[in-house]
C-alpha cells in the first residue's frame, strides 16, 4: 500500500547555517623568534554564519579562539562596515526598525596586537520565514521530538549519490542499530513501500552510481531525475550529493547547478516535490598542522581554497532563495560529544595573494579513509542524524 504523498508547502525557518568568511591576518610588526608558538585560530562560532532573523527580534553574535587564557584581547564589530564601538566578545544585534528583505554583513575582528583573527556573518533581515538549512548545529539527535520522526516516517526520498554521499547511507544504517526507532528502508534503483518506515529510492533508474552528468548537468541526467520523480509518484523529496567536483568546478559550473535544481522545483511545485540541495565535502585542504596519514592523499590547500567559495555560493543562494539545503562539507568541520553537541571547528589558514583566511576543513580525526566512504563511522553517523534532524523538522514546520 502506498504511503500519502505529503505536499511539502513553503518550509518555515532556518535551521541552521554554513562555515563563516573567517580571516587570519599576522601584523606586519609582529617579532620574530626562533620558537615560533602555535598561531592562535578560531575554535566556535555563534550563532549559524548565514542566518534569517525577524525584524522584531535581537540575535547575539559571539567568537571563540584558542588565544592562551590570560592574553589580553581586543574586539572590533561592524556592521555594514560601521563601527559599532565595541570592546566584547560578543554583540547584540537589534533588528527592530531594519528594512525587510535586507542584508547584513556583522564582523567581528580580534587580536592580541599581534595576530587578527576576523570572522563575518551574512544576516538577512526578514518579515518572512523561509529555507531550511542542516549544519553543526542539527547533528543533536537527542532534541527531535518522537512525534516527528513518526511523522518523517510518511515521507519517500529520492537520494542520488556516488561515494562520498554513501556516508549518509552508512550512518542510517548505524543509527537503526542503535536505535529501532530510525527505522528506514534504501532501495537500490526502486522506491520501497514499507509501512512506518522512512523509504529511500537510491540511484537512478538505469543508474546507481551518480555524477553530476546523470542528475542534472546534462540533458540526459536532467531526464533520469524527471523520471523517477515522474514513475514514483509518492516521492516527496529529491537530493542529489556532491564527490569532489566542488573542488575544481567554476564559478559559473556552480550557477548552473542552483539553476538546474531551482527548475527542478519549479517543474514539481504543483506535486509538493522539494529538491534538497548539498555542499561538497571538506576533505581536501592543507593537513601539515593537523592531520593524519590518511590526509597526505587530500594534501590540496588551492582545492580546498576553491571548495570552500563554491559551498559559500550554495549556502548564500540558499539563504537568499528559501531553499532546503544539507550542508554536508559544514557537519564534518566540527567535533561533537554524544548527544551531537559541537565543540571544536577545523579549519587551516590560506594566502589569496591579498589576505591570509582560515579555510574550513574536514576535522582530522575523521580522516581514517580505511572504515567506511572514504571517512569514519562517527562522521558517517553525525551526517546521518542530522539527515533525521532534516526530515523532522520539514514535517515539524509543515505539520503533516
Amino acid at each position: 500500500m502506498n504511503k500519502k504523498i505529503i505536499a511539502l508547502l513553503a518550509i518555515v525557518g532556518i535551521c541552521a547555517v554554513s562555515i563563516p568568511l573567517s580571516i587570519w591576518i599576522i601584523s606586519l610588526s609582529s617579532s620574530t623568534t626562533t620558537n615560533t608558538p602555535e598561531i592562535p585560530t578560531i575554535t566556535s562560532y555563534s550563532p549559524r554564519s548565514f542566518l534569517r532573523v525577524n525584524t522584531s527580534a535581537t540575535e547575539e553574535f559571539s567568537i571563540t579562539t584558542s588565544f592562551p587564557s590570560g592574553t589580553h584581547l581586543s574586539y572590533t564589530w561592524t556592521v555594514n562596515g560601521t563601527n559599532q564601538s565595541l570592546n566584547a566578545s560578543s554583540f547584540l544585534f537589534d533588528a527592530n526598525g531594519k528594512i525587510s528583505e535586507e542584508v547584513y554583513k556583522i564582523k567581528v575582528s580580534v587580536t592580541d596586537g599581534n595576530v587578527i583573527l576576523q570572522h563575518t556573518w551574512t544576516v538577512l533581515v526578514s518579515d518572512h520565514s523561509g529555507g531550511l538549512i542542516i549544519d553543526h548545529e542539527c547533528v543533536d539527535w537527542t532534541s527531535i521530538p518522537i512525534e516527528y520522526i513518526t511523522l518523517a516516517k510518511e515521507l519517500n526520498f529520492h537520494y542520488a549519490h556516488t561515494s562520498h554521499g554513501g556516508q549518509i547511507t552508512s550512518g542510517l544504517y548505524d543509527l537503526q542499530s542503535l536505535n529501532p526507532v530510525f527505522n528506514f528502508s534504501s532501495g537500490d534503483q526502486t522506491l520501497p513501500d514499507e509501512n512506518d518506515t522512512l523509504c529511500i529510492f537510491d540511484g537512478q533508474e538505469t543508474e546507481d552510481y551518480i555524477t553530476p552528468d546523470l542528475y542534472w548537468e546534462t540533458f540526459q541526467g536532467i531526464k533520469y531525475t524527471q523520471n523517477v520523480i515522474n514513475n514514483n509518484l509518492a516521492l516527496n523529496l529529491s537530493m542529489w550529493s556532491w564527490c569532489t567536483q566542488v573542488n575544481y568546478y567554476s564559478a559559473d559550473s556552480i550557477e548552473e547547478y542552483l539553476e538546474v535544481m531551482n527548475e527542478f522545483e519549479q517543474n514539481y511545485s504543483s506535486r509538493g516535490v522539494r529538491f534538497i540541495y548539498m555542499t561538497g565535502n571538506c576533505d581536501t585542504g592543507d593537513f601539515s598542522e593537523h592531520g593524519t596519514p590518511a590526509d597526505s592523499g587530500n594534501q590540496n590547500p588551492e582545492g580546498g581554497y576553491q571548495r570552500y567559495l563554491n559551498n559559500q555560493r550554495i549556502r548564500e543562494y540558499c539563504l537568499l532563495n528559501d531553499k532546503i539545503l544539507f550542508d554536508f562539507g559544514d557537519i564534518e568541520c566540527w567535533l561533537y560529544d554524544n548527544d551531537g553537541d559541537f565543540y571544536d571547528y577545523s579549519n587551516f589558514k590560506y594566502d589569496t595573494g591579498s589576505e591570509t583566511i582560515l579555510v574550513p576543513k574536514r576535522h582530522w580525526q575523521y580522516s581514517n579513509q580505511d572504515e567506511v566512504a572514504h571517512t569514519t563511522e562517527k562522521n558517517c553517523e553525525n551526517k546521518a542524524k542530522a539527515f533525521w534532524w532534516m526530515l523532522a523538522k520539514i514535517v515539524e514546520l509543515n505539520l503533516a
